[in-house]
């Protein structure tokens, strides 16, 4: 629902600098977890109870997200509006100016790229997997893929609690 960023976000304004790197590895194993519930229990529920019961239950976890964010989180100072405006013109000079860095700029690419290449898996990987796979003879459905990318998000937990967080 977009709130990995906002997490994000979040962790780099309210976090100090020392405890900034567990913050951010606390939200890569969150993400882990995401991704092997989330595609588990769409799994589970495509089979049980149709493909539009996923869809369903992830618009009310999306929903609970905006509120849970919306009230739980601390409420900052807000500009007014002529700060707004003035705000608005200096983010866009403020992302020029990222992009100016050498050593940011390629960084920034190479981010872009991660997240281009990782959506398009996760988007192009269940068509790939139906009509390249199968299983008990007959092809990959909703409830294989989501086990599988299960079983992906798993690799993450471990990757970025166990491996990662160690280095």
């Amino acid at each position: 629902a977009g709130n990995l960023t906002l997490a994000q976000a979040y962790i780099a304004d309210n976090t100090p600098p020392e405890r900034r790197a567990r913050a951010f590895g606390l939200i890569g194993i969150a993400f882990g977890v995401g991704f092997f519930i989330g595609p588990a229990v769409t799994g589970f529920l495509s089979a049980a109870y149709g493909l539009n019961a996923p869809i369903y239950v992830a618009a009310a976890m999306s929903a609970l997200s905006i509120v849970a964010t919306a009230t739980l989180l601390k409420d900052r100072a807000r500009p007014s509006a002529e700060g707004r405006g003035r705000l608005d013109a200096l983010h866009w000079k403020t992302y020029v100016q990222y992009f100016a860095r050498p050593g940011l700029r390629g960084r920034l690419f190479q981010f872009l790229f991660f997240m281009l290449s990782f959506s398009t898996f996760i988007s192009g990987f269940a068509l790939f997997a139906e009509r390249r796979f199968a299983w008990d003879g007959r092809p990959f459905g909703p409830r294989e893929i989501g086990y599988l990318f299960a079983f992906v998000g798993f690799l993450g937990i471990i990757l970025q609690g166990g491996f990662i967080g160690r280095l």
